[in-house]
Order: structure tokens, then C-alpha cells, then sequence
């Protein structure tokens, strides 16, 4: 299905947790508390039982069955998470590589939405000559510490006709203390798909096309009672420049009609008609200037039941009638939502960049003294920084700024002398927009997995240094040295399991770095605590 790679699964199992309205938290999903459900990688003990939504990898609603489709069920017992899955692809790939860069299913989850302390756990089906059994991986955001858990938790997998099945259970004691039978939990979902000899293309399960490991970006359960309950796909896009498009589908729907209501006032109603098979779907098409007046408190009913909240910061403007957005559109438009719920204090701190900048999760934490505002996002370049410094950057009018990209660019085949360029740009600007804005460049650090690239990261860091000396309100500062052993090598236990990415021990070295320079010892002097 060589199409499908192209696909990105627009299924939204929209709920109240991804959709952000006006309100400072998310309401619970009841997730069903069940009973008897067997690990087996069989179906039929969750016949009219648990959180029930439908997948289906085409973004327009035109899936038909050659297409990568898929549907889940979400519940929990006394001992853990439940979860079932049934694919329909025609192709399982199982490598001995990573498991996430196979055919299988990645579930994140954290005590509340938005939260650092996230959990991944990778699951494959297996079914192959080389890996029979289903195989599962656990990763600790905070440590980056990855197991094999296969052993350790139930999971079950089975081939079907179509495709696969795929069954487990997350035990509430390898979940940890804030998980248990009465505990509010937020989790998303990202389906893999992989075809022999090609990448693997991650499907998340809601209509975010770019949601991968974004924290704000998961559904809030708390344990209900065991009623089978059908969730809502939503598609939401702009038809034109002129009209929105929203289409709601779902099991269980048959004979009901959605509800779009506006506190508690009906604002839409639409019957459902028949879609395939046991779905049923309603579509609204509504002009944009009644919708952007009404959207940020819609809520949506099927029914006499509450499903979610829909905000107009959700719509992604992929679906808008434009050329091909940039790949990091979707991040950029999360950042300006945060914004607009609560827009950061002007003569902050900003720390931007890659992804070095995006999982520094302690960074409020190390630098209590400041106003940060980290806008990190991973696989970046500077060519990306620059591509949205009027919406990442000037809105904030820090007082300084914080700036770590350029790595990527040098492993994507850019030479020193063009980073540089793009980095002077970014200065350039910032004394042009910011007058009185301190920059601060963090030199190009050198991973495991990177070392091979050291000359041209060690260039570029020489030539950062010369080009720097121009401007007076910036400065080159060497985070690469201490992170080096005595024969000038990345010391290994700086950085996370995938030899890249800085662990804790590593951001500790950064802040021990920046920390003078960020906080000169006579502001710290003047600071209540010190005295």
C-alpha cells in the first residue's frame, strides 16, 4: 500500500482532553472499569464493552477497504490499562531494530495532559518467522531509559485475515505510584505503519498531523462504569476561504442526532446518515465568520451525551486550500494556542531551537529566577527558526534569548560557512526588531551518534565565534568543551539511550554553564532567598 505512506491518519478520536476550549483543565473521559477481559489477542470478550473508535488513514473521509483502516477499544481493570486494536493492513513488517520503526502501536501517557512525566510504550504484534510473539518497550521521558518489557505485562498478538490484532494491558505497578483503578490519566496514541524495505509513517489517532509525543496533544480518562461507549471521529477543515467543514462520525450513532451547542444554548443539530457499515456520520458546513465568534466554547452532543469541546485553535490549517504548509506548521500553531490561553510576560527568557531545546524538561526548574518561555521543536534547522521568527520570536519581546539549532542542518548534508549565515540573519534581526535583547548562541555540541560529524561542527563553532564578534549584544557561548572527555570525545553518559539527545546529566552541564551568564551572582544577590 504504497499510497498509504503518504497518508497521515486524520482520524480524529477527538475528545474533550485534545480539544482545548476556554477552560483552565481538561474534563475526564469516563473510561470503562471492566472485568474478565483475557489477554489473548482475541476479540470477543469486548463485544459491547469499552471505549470504542474507528481509524482510517484518509484525511477527506473517502476510505474504502484496500486503505489502512483501523479500529481500538480502551478500558481498564483493577490491574492496569486495557487496550485492543485491530488493523487492517496488508502488509506486517517486525525488524530487530527499534520497535517503533516497525508495524505496531505506540501508546504516551502521563499523570495529567500537558505533563513531564511522560511514559512511551511500543508494541508490535510480531506474527513473523523472525519475531513470533508480540514484543513491547517501555521509555521514561525524564530518565531516557529504555526496557524490554514483553515479559513483564500482558500482550497478546494474532494475525488475522486483514491484518493483525493487537491486546495488552499496562499494569498499574510498572505505571507507577500516580496510576491506580480511581486515577485521572492522560494518554495518546500513535499507530505505526511500515512496509518492507520503506520507513515507517506514524499515524497519530487524532487529526493533529504533526501530534507525535506532543504532550498537550492526549485525552484525559478517569475510570467509569463499564457501559460500552462509541467515540466521535471529527474531520475539521476549511472547504474554501470562506466555509469550515465539520464531519463527525461514529459506531453507534444510528437514529441520533449531533448537537453543537454553545454554553447551553443548541446552536447547529444534524441527523446522522449511514457512512459504512455500522458508522454513521453528521457534516456541518458553516460560513467562518459565524464560526469564529462561536468556536472556542462549542461543545459537541450526540445525543443527550456530551462528547467534547471544539476549538478554532484545533483546526489545523493543513486542510485550508493552500500550498503544502511547512513541516513544522503544526507545532508552531500549538506554541501560538498556548499563547493564546496564556501569553508569556514580555523581558522573559527564550530558549529556542531543536529538539535539544525541546526536551530540556527541567529548564523552569534550573533557571527558577527567570520567565521562560522554551519553544523548542525537534528536527529543526535555523533555516526553520528563521521561517517563523515573526511567530516565535518577536511576539515574545524577551530580554534574552537563548538560541541552540544548527546540528540538524550540518547532518542534513549544510556546510558550516551556510549555518553561520543563517545564524548571523537571526542575530541581525534581533538587533534590528529587539533593540536590547542579549543573544546567546550555544556552539554546536558533538553526540555519540554525531561524531563523525565533529570537524564540521568544530568549523562551525570556530567560524560562530568570528562572525559573532561583530555584533556586541551577542555572544558565542562553549557548551561542547564539557561535554567532551580529556581526548576530546562526547562522554556517552551525557546523553540519552539514542546516543543523540542530552539526559539529565548532560542539561545539568549546560545550566552549570549558562547559569553565570544568565543570572550575573548580583542578581542572585538581590534576590529575597539570598538574603
Amino acid at each position: 500500500m504504497p499510497y498509504l505512506l503518504t497518508c497521515r491518519l486524520w482520524a480524529g478520536l477527538c475528545i474533550g482532553c485534545l480539544m482545548w476550549s476556554c477552560q483552565p483543565r481538561q474534563a475526564a473521559l469516563s473510561l470503562p472499569t471492566l472485568s474478565g477481559i483475557e489477554i489473548d489477542g482475541e476479540r470477543g470478550d469486548w463485544q459491547g464493552l469499552g471505549l470504542t473508535g474507528m481509524l482510517t488513514a484518509d484525511p477527506w473521509g473517502e476510505t474504502d477497504s484496500c486503505s489502512l483502516t483501523a479500529q481500538v477499544w480502551l478500558a481498564c481493570d483493577s490491574a492496569g490499562i486495557l487496550l485492543a486494536l485491530e488493523v487492517r493492513d496488508d502488509s506486517l513488517v517486525t525488524l530487530s531494530g527499534p520497535l517503533w520503526q516497525q508495524d505496531g502501536l505506540e501508546i504516551f501517557i502521563s499523570p495529567q495532559a500537558g505533563g513531564k512525566d511522560l511514559q512511551q510504550w511500543v508494541l508490535s504484534p510480531g506474527l513473523t518467522s523472525t519475531y513470533p510473539e508480540a514484543r513491547a518497550q517501555y521509555i521514561d521521558y525524564r530518565t531516557g531509559d529504555i526496557q524490554d518489557v514483553s515479559t513483564r505485562m500482558p500482550l497478546a498478538g494474532q494475525r488475522t485475515e486483514a491484518g493483525y490484532r493487537l491486546e495488552c494491558r499496562l499494569p498499574y505497578d510498572l505505571l507507577g505510584e500516580a496510576y491506580g483503578p480511581e486515577a485521572t490519566f492522560a494518554l495518546s496514541l500513535t499507530l505505526n505503519d511500515s512496509d518492507s524495505g520503506k520507513a515507517v509513517v506514524a499515524h497519530p489517532l487524532h487529526y493533529y498531523p504533526n501530534t507525535y509525543r506532543n504532550r498537550d496533544a492526549m485525552f484525559v480518562f478517569a475510570p467509569g462504569p463499564g457501559r460500552a461507549q462509541p467515540l466521535l471521529i471529527t474531520r475539521a477543515y476549511l472547504l474554501d476561504g470562506h466555509t469550515y467543514c465539520f464531519q463527525f462520525m461514529g459506531a453507534g450513532a444510528a437514529g441520533k442526532r449531533i448537537h453543537l451547542r454553545q454554553a447551553d444554548v443548541h446552536w447547529r443539530t444534524e441527523p446522522t446518515q449511514p457512512w459504512d457499515r455500522d458508522t454513521y456520520q453528521a457534516t456541518f458546513t458553516l460560513p467562518v465568520t459565524e464560526v469564529v465568534s462561536r468556536l472556542d466554547s462549542l461543545s459537541v452532543w450526540v445525543g443527550n451525551r456530551y462528547q467534547y469541546t471544539l476549538s478554532l485553535a484545533d483546526i489545523p490549517r493543513r486542510y485550508e486550500e493552500t500550498e503544502v504548509p511547512h513541516p513544522f506548521e503544526e507545532d508552531i500553531r500549538l506554541f501560538e494556542k498556548r499563547d493564546h490561553e496564556t501569553m508569556p510576560p514580555s523581558c522573559g527568557t527564550l530558549f529556542i531551537g531543536s529538539s535539544s531545546i525541546r526536551l530540556w524538561e527541567t529548564l523552569p526548574e534550573d533557571f527558577p529566577e527567570l520567565e521562560i518561555i522554551q519553544r523548542g521543536f525537534g528536527g529543526s534547522t535555523t533555516e526553520d527558526v528563521l521561517h517563523f521568527y515573526e511567530r516565535i520570536v518577536v511576539p515574545y519581546e524577551p530580554q534574552t534569548i537563548v538560541f541552540f539549532a544548527g546540528v540538524n542542518d550540518i547532518a542534513k548534508g549544510l556546510l558550516p560557512q551556510e549555518v553561520v549565515a543563517n545564524t548571523e540573519q537571526f542575530v541581525q534581526q534581533i538587533g534590528r526588531d529587539l533593540p536590547g535583547t542579549e543573544v546567546y548562541i550555544l556552539s554546536h555540541t558533538i553526540s555519540v551518534s554525531r561524531k563523525r560529524l565533529a570537524p564540521s561542527y568544530r568549523r562551525t563553532n570556530t567560524l560562530l565565534a568570528r562572525m559573532l564578534r561583530r555584533y556586541p549584544y551577542a555572544r558565542l557561548v562553549d557548551v561542547t568543551t564539557p561535554t567532551l572527555d580529556a581526548r576530546g570525545r562526547p562522554q556517552g553518559r551525557l546523553f540519552r539511550a539514542d546516543s543523540t539527545h542530552l539526559n539529565a546529566r548532560g542539561y545539568a552541564v549546560w545550566t552549570e554553564t549558562l547559569r553565570p551568564l544568565l543570572i550575573p551572582p548580583a542578581a542572585i544577590d538581590s534576590l529575597p532567598s539570598a538574603r
